[in-house]
């Protein structure tokens, strides 16, 4: 959608979060601040005159950008030394020590867009890049880069609607190294290839890992033209990375892994926001294939690996359904928003030599209730001499209650959650100050979601509680 009217902003924001429900290769919280600026530009129009009696001719041009930066630690990171694990697992560096990691991430992209009525297009770009290190033993320094890139066309239908055509790329490179300082060494560095089995002959002293490949995709999407009506979304994309070792005393580096993705996702909704009482019904089908070869070598001949064979010896299938439908209450100072949803996963994992695998699934209901409150808002008109004036306050507090039931185990969970926001506006400017907390309380000690790497990596000192805060301000012009 090409917006009507041009938007910048900056931003500061902050985050504290304790978990101690998700694996322990990602830590038991963090602690994050950033800093960030957004623009969309929109151009004016051309001359209408000149296209007097062809208003399709009317097109409308648009610019975006972003820019952030990050600093922040991920704390009690055990058994995972590379970075973006939830990507490269299983093929990732592992040690029995870990400790907190500190990061730092810089991003920044941006797109043109032009369109009419009847057809929209646009590209896009972005660029991120990160680093992960500690300052004592173990020494990880990972630096990452991941470029994206994207391109799309939307056709108006006869009637109101609109289908739209997509297309995206990718390049990412990770290099991944640890090292100690300690003389007498530290503990064991291992190059996993599963959730328990490792590089036997390439882990120890091989502490210098690469990470490189490419990605691809297509969407294909239907909409209204407006906000009643049903939505539709394709989407396929496929990845394929490699992990790479660099040779110690030798400028010879060797494949190790080969990791592939093929992930489908089908979105549809239907909305009628214009009803007595609005309401929306959606599914979401989600489906990853992900699948790993080892590389096997021959003996060392003058430092020459010979490749011996590929084996396909890691597949994960990973589905998840979700139906939701939700409804809203317009009242007198703001509204209140229910939503229903039940979703169903299925797991399937599998790693050949070793023998590792399992396969599970489970079936989750629950309820989220969500009340708007909006009040105290002042506009004042401007004169010649001094500008509008605005002031408003809003606030939300939602909560949710889940059910899950899977491989033989009840998993109750409850959520409360408070968002405020206040702002201050003048004339073209304002000011905004955010504030979100979010508490969830685990009534058994086993809720964990469906994944291959929460099946196994369970976590000492498990606590029921887990919490968010969030604080955030920024400047609108």
């Amino acid at each position: 959608m090409l917006h009507s009217i041009s938007l910048s902003s900056v931003h500061l924001l902050g985050t504290y979060a304790q978990d101690k429900h998700q694996p322990v290769s990602m830590g038991n919280g963090f602690m994050e601040f950033s800093a960030g600026a957004d623009s969309y530009v929109r151009l004016q129009e051309r001359d209408k005159k000149k296209y007097r009696h062809r208003q399709d001719k009317d097109f409308r041009d648009v610019f975006w950008g972003n820019a952030r930066y990050t600093y922040g630690q991920r704390q009690a990171v055990i058994g995972n030394e590379t970075s973006d694990y939830l990507l490269l697992f299983p093929y990732i560096m592992s040690d029995t020590a870990g400790g907190d990691l500190v990061y730092e991430h810089y991003s920044f992209g941006g797109g043109y867009a032009r369109g009419n009525d009847k057809i929209r297009w646009g590209v896009s770009g972005h660029y991120s890049a990160k680093q992960e290190y500690r300052k004592v033993d173990p020494r990880p320094r990972n630096i990452v880069s991941d470029l994206d890139i994207a391109a799309s066309l939307a056709f108006r239908l006869p009637g109101s609607y609109s289908i739209g055509i997509g297309i995206q790329g990718g390049l990412y490179n990770q290099s991944n190294q640890v090292d100690f300082y300690n003389p007498l060494g530290g503990p064991p560095v291992y190059n996993m290839t599963g959730l328990e089995s490792y590089h036997s002959r390439f882990s120890a002293n091989h502490t210098d890992i690469d990470y490189a490949g490419g990605r691809y995709g297509a969407s294909l999407s239907l909409s209204p033209e407006g906000t009643k009506g049903w939505h539709a979304a394709f989407a396929y994309v496929h990845q394929s990375l490699t992990r790479i070792v660099q040779l110690q005393n030798s400028n010879h580096e060797l494949d190790l892994n080969t990791l592939k993705y093929d992930d489908f996702s089908l979105k549809t909704a239907f909305r009628d926001p214009d009803a007595k009482l609005p309401y929306g019904v959606s599914l979401f089908l989600d489906y990853e294939h992900r699948y790993g070869q080892d590389i096997l070598y021959g003996p060392s001949q003058n430092g020459i690996y010979p490749e011996l064979m590929r084996i396909k010896n890691m597949v994960i299938h990973h589905g998840q359904a979700n139906l939701q439908a939700d409804m809203e209450w317009q009242q007198t100072r703001g509204r209140l928003f229910f939503q229903a949803f039940l979703q169903y996963g299925i797991l399937s994992y599998r790693h050949r030599s070793p023998d590792e695998s399992f396969n599970g699934s489970g079936i989750t209901a629950g309820g989220r209730l969500q009340k708007d409150w909006s009040f105290g808002r002042k506009k004042t008109k401007g004169t010649k001499a001094s500008r509008s004036f605005e002031s408003s306050q809003a606030f939300q507090l939602g909560s949710e209650f889940a059910y899950r039931q899977g491989t033989g185990v009840i998993d109750p969970m409850g959520t409360a959650a408070l968002k405020a926001d206040w702002l201050l506006g003048l004339g073209r400017y304002s000011v905004r100050v955010g504030l979100q907390a979010r508490y969830r309380y685990f009534l058994s000690g086993s809720w964990r979601e469906m994944a291959p790497w929460n099946r196994y990596l369970s976590r000492s000192g498990h606590s029921p509680h887990a919490f968010q805060l969030q604080l955030g301000a920024g400047l609108v012009f």
